[in-house]
């Protein structure tokens, strides 16, 4: 006899495999994991009353990526806004290639109401170095083929950092309006846990900082001349 308020599905093999990946990175239950991800298909509830939201999941980490494609392959996910906090030219070895992912770019060449703002915040370390640049450059020919679809933003770490911005904000991803991740970037490009905050507060605080460091992002004639010179 089943046990009561419990049941069991039926799902082809190799997504059983992807969400038991999932589980073990976590160390989690699959039935856990399931519960966790639930919170992205789950329509907005009214307004809890104050007992049930002091009680709500704190964030949830994972180790890069994570089920970062699941969720930006989401179709939910209409406007996705990234940072990437590029300390060294080591960043693009260790922890860019996922958000290049090719299932991303089909949404971003066929989708037509699919946006994504792509930020990145370069240290001094890393701004005169060409594989940085050319990572970069992939974003900036993005937006000139898909100029609806894809903006890019370049801004100077040490501007953001003296303008007071937090640098939790300088390696995120905004998923819509119901959930930001943080890459908690080393000195070295290397990263520690990808958090998620499910928290509508915290997300709005991650989508002021994001327009904050939008206005701090310099000028494609910058870029151009940047550019320039690690041609010259």
């Amino acid at each position: 006899m089943p046990v009561k308020g419990y049941t069991s599905v039926t799902v082809k093999e190799e997504i059983y495999e992807k969400i038991k990946a999932i589980a073990r990175e976590k160390d989690e239950t699959i039935a856990a994991v399931i519960e966790q991800l639930l919170a992205l298909y789950e329509p907005p509830s009214p307004p809890a009353p104050l007992i049930a939201q002091e009680v709500r999941p704190e964030r949830t980490e994972w180790k890069w990526p994570g089920p970062y494609e699941q969720v930006i392959l989401d179709k939910r996910v209409q406007h996705y806004m990234s940072t990437a906090w590029i300390r060294t030219a080591g960043y693009i070895e260790k922890v860019a290639t996922p958000q290049y992912g090719p299932a991303l770019m089909e949404r971003i060449q066929k989708e037509e109401g699919f946006k994504v703002e792509k930020l990145f915040v370069v240290s001094e370390k890393a701004w005169d170095k060409r594989e940085v640049w050319n990572w970069i450059l992939v974003w900036l020919t993005l937006q000139f083929s898909y100029p609806t679809r894809v903006v890019a933003y370049v801004v100077k770490e040490k501007r953001a950092i003296d303008e007071g911005i937090n640098d939790d904000y300088f390696d995120m991803g905004i998923y819509g309006r119901g959930l930001v991740g943080f890459l908690d970037i080393k000195p070295d490009s290397s990263y520690g846990k990808y958090m998620w905050e499910f928290d509508e507060n915290e997300v709005k605080l991650a989508l002021d900082a994001f327009e904050k460091l939008k206005k701090l992002s310099i000028t494609r004639t910058e870029i151009y001349q940047t550019l320039s010179k690690l041609s010259a």
